[in-house]
């Protein structure tokens, strides 16, 4: 399980009025620049996205919250290193991506 740690990690806060699989794709690409993990605020919903560097060749793993985002400051004192339970794994961002698309029709 991930543990709560007293010192917060920088946490970027994105939004797309479109939700086009373009704009959720640039607005990653620029909020990893800043932070390793992104509110993403859609017209159908919000996600916390984290990206975690793995061993294999720099590349990295990605993980989604899809729940309550009410209080957003607690996902700034998250620490994942010691635990993902309750997060949704992805290879890639392409895959992030597709998931918050097709969540479109549950919603």
């Amino acid at each position: 399980y991930p543990v709560y740690t007293k010192f917060p990690y920088n946490l970027a806060i994105a939004g797309s009025e479109s939700g086009t699989v373009e704009s959720l794709h640039r607005l990653l690409n620029s909020a990893f620049n800043v932070a390793n993990r992104v509110l993403i605020m859609t017209p159908w919903g919000n996600f916390v996205v984290f990206k975690m560097p793995t061993n294999l060749h720099d590349r990295h793993a990605f993980y989604l919250f899809d729940g309550c985002t009410c209080n957003v400051d607690r996902f700034r004192h998250l620490d994942l290193s010691y635990g993902t339970a309750g997060l949704l794994p992805f290879r890639c961002q392409s895959d992030v991506v597709c998931y918050m698309i097709d969540s479109r029709e549950l919603r």
